[in-house]
């Protein structure tokens, strides 16, 4: 029982030692830099799987983006959704041409469609510079492409990935996801800081589509079916201010 005591004790000390560690590094983040030269084309990549109540927000915030006309795109995966989520992605496609849709029950069986490719086919469909991805459950503010594009263009950063936070946590287990997603976020941030990616938030992401391509900044492991990506970028930062990203309550929990 001693031992157990001491060893549980020897682990939380460990583990908010990491955190302080984290969050000081995460505090000397540079977030002020940005590009005022021209802007790219982008793609915008949504993965949506039975999302039927949360499409038409998070389209609509994509598709008002402050950003220079006809320089982005947004694109919609259905991953054998059995809702009407691909009946909104084919409503909203048929009144803005900015609108691409894939249908990833055409390409793959449900049991080999994991999240992973669903962005893939997202991805290979992408005719932009730039890759964004975010969730199909958030709402992006209205200069979200407009400022992530322009840390990666004024850094030269291989991968930009800003916080998530839950718009709305009332419920205690809401507060709780709350709080987890904000130790997440410190973690990220901290190890950008200090040149080790710990971990990504791909509901608010940013890289160059060339280094996808060449497995730069992003691999896939066929191997583990329920991973989605891994990271392997140190040429990367976290920026604060306007990319904040905001998505509901986890309803999985």
């Amino acid at each position: 029982m001693v031992l157990y005591l001491l060893f549980s004790f020897l682990v939380a000390f460990i583990y908010f030692t990491l955190q302080i560690s984290l969050t000081l590094s995460w505090r000397r983040l540079n977030s002020d830099l940005f590009w005022k030269g021209e802007f790219p084309l982008v793609s915008v990549v949504i993965a949506a799987r039975n999302e039927a109540d949360n499409l038409d927000a998070i389209i609509r915030s994509v598709l008002t983006q402050k950003y220079p006309d006809g320089q982005f795109e947004l694109i919609l995966v259905d991953n054998h959704s059995t809702d009407e989520s691909l009946s909104i992605m084919i409503s909203h496609a048929r009144s803005d041409a900015r609108i691409k849709i894939i249908d990833l029950s055409k390409k793959l069986p449900v049991h080999q469609a994991f999240k992973k490719h669903a962005l893939t086919a997202g991805i290979e469909r992408a005719s932009g510079e730039i890759i964004l991805t975010t969730d199909a459950d958030c709402i992006v503010p209205d200069e979200w492409i407009h400022h992530m594009v322009g840390y990666i263009l004024a850094t030269g950063k291989d991968l930009i990935t800003g916080p998530v936070k839950i718009a709305e946590a009332i419920l205690l287990i809401e507060k709780y996801q709350q709080l987890e997603l904000a130790g997440l976020a410190v973690a990220t941030g901290g190890g950008i800081q200090n040149r080790c990616l710990l971990m990504a938030n791909g509901a608010n992401l940013a890289f160059k589509r060339e280094n996808f391509q060449n497995h730069r900044v992003i691999r896939i492991c066929p191997q583990l079916p329920r991973a989605t990506m891994f990271f392997c970028c140190k040429n990367c930062i976290w920026p604060i201010r306007q990319v904040l990203v905001f998505s509901k309550t986890l309803e999985w929990w």
